[in-house]
């Protein structure tokens, strides 16, 4: 599996530190409260990073910053276990898929 390519970068003129997992996708954010934005893939609507606003100002400690980012790397991490495995199964359920049209009742064969 991929390995999440973390990257914190701190706005000191704006206060913010910005949190990336990597992943490359566009992002837009989402407000969880006054202090947390999420940041979640257009496309696959995963947490692709994190903006913690006003963070000298709320004296958010290192420790509280770390649980967080490890609570959603271990989301992500799940999510792409659970794309990777379905990817590996869709060729078959695209297969099966196609056998069943074929034969399907009241429809003929194809030869």
């Amino acid at each position: 599996m991929n390995q999440l390519n973390v990257q914190f970068d701190f706005d000191e003129a704006a206060d913010v530190l910005h949190i990336t997992l990597g992943t490359g996708e566009p992002s837009y954010c989402e407000e969880v409260d006054d202090i947390i934005l999420v940041e979640r893939g257009m496309f696959s609507h995963q947490i692709t990073g994190f903006q913690i606003m006003d963070i000298t100002l709320h004296g958010i400690k290192k420790v509280e910053v770390i649980a967080h980012i490890q609570k959603a790397a271990k989301k992500v991490k799940q999510q792409m276990r659970q794309r990777l495995e379905f990817s590996d199964r869709l060729p078959a359920l695209i297969d099966r898929e196609l056998k069943w049209r074929q034969y399907a009742p009241g429809e003929k064969a194809a030869h």
